[in-house]
């Protein structure tokens, strides 16, 4: 955002806010292992509205990805900061064009590990999980050199279900994907690269939750289930998505 608001870590010609960033980041690495930054889309001073990103702007996007690696892990040395992902769920906008999202991260990822060899960086950030051809084919255009995680989103229903048991099958059903997903990455030779559920919860979002079981012990018995069926079909990490957040 470049708005002027007392959050955002851009200032409002849409470079980076330094200054910000280091607070954030001096209050936030001391309580953590490990941290993923994500840099959902490109700034709005590069581009506006809710189509691709233009040929012509990759470059200059890569570079601007590659500006808050040098601000993170080469002025600061933040070394807690291990992973980049590029772009959030991004796969609906090149719905169909999983190849044009791969060169986009692609040029990225380059121009970022340019800056710091030892980050890691992160892609897909997918936000349907059941989108098998897409999925793939943006694996099958990457390599492991370019990606050295991949992650994606998944949650348990859209829908304002109240059969608890129901809820909970599909806890299992969100962990058995994950098994799916990583057939593909190894299919591809991305055995080595690691898997996120990145997002995770029993509702798409709290609206669908007439009886506040996120906010409840049932929710917290939700994602026991989903973490321990992901764990077991070899996801690396993931993540509940909290409404504070």
């Amino acid at each position: 955002r470049t708005d002027g608001h007392s959050k955002s870590w851009l200032n409002s010609d849409g470079t980076w806010n330094a200054t910000r960033i280091k607070t954030v980041l001096d209050n936030v690495s001391p309580n953590c292992q490990q941290i993923m930054i994500t840099i959902p889309k490109w700034s709005p001073t590069l581009a506006t509205g809710s189509a691709k990103l233009p040929a012509d702007k990759h470059t200059a996007f890569a570079n601007w990805c590659a500006e808050l690696v040098n601000i993170v892990r080469v002025q600061n040395n933040y070394t807690k900061v291990v992973y980049f992902e590029v772009l959030n769920e991004m796969d609906g906008v090149y719905n169909g064009d999983s190849a044009g999202l791969a060169s986009l991260f692609k040029k990225c990822s380059s121009a970022m590990r340019a800056k710091h060899s030892g980050i890691k960086i992160a892609g897909g950030a997918w936000t349907q999980a059941w989108d098998d051809a897409d999925m793939q084919a943006f694996l099958d255009n990457v390599t492991s050199t370019d990606m050295q995680a991949f992650t994606y989103h998944h949650y348990g229903t859209g829908n304002t279900s109240t059969n608890v048991a129901d809820l909970y099958n599909k806890a299992e059903a969100v962990g058995e994907r994950t098994s799916t997903i990583r057939g593909w990455m190894n299919d591809r030779g991305h055995s080595s690269t690691a898997l996120f559920l990145g997002e995770t919860q029993m509702f798409t979002n709290w609206d669908l939750d007439t009886q506040n079981y996120m906010s409840s012990h049932r929710g917290g018995v939700w994602l026991a289930l989903a973490f321990r069926s992901a764990s077991l079909r070899r996801v690396n990490g993931a993540t509940a998505i909290d409404r504070f957040v």
